[in-house]
């Protein structure tokens, strides 16, 4: 189940029904693909920094 929050809702969608969303709008899935790659690589870029500053601290 994926949970959105939105200002005045919240929505629960289970992934079949985001997948059937997102297949209906090439672009958004696409542009969602990039936008979590991005996000991935920037916990992991922090995570990794995060584990420096513990050794040099």
């Amino acid at each position: 189940m994926i949970e959105i929050r939105l200002p005045k809702c919240r929505l629960f969608l289970t992934e079949e029904e985001v997948e059937h969303l997102l297949k209906h709008d090439p672009e958004l899935w696409e542009a969602a693909l990039k936008r979590g790659k991005a996000i991935m690589r920037a916990r992991q870029r922090n995570a990794r920094q995060g584990k420096e500053g513990e050794k040099h601290g």
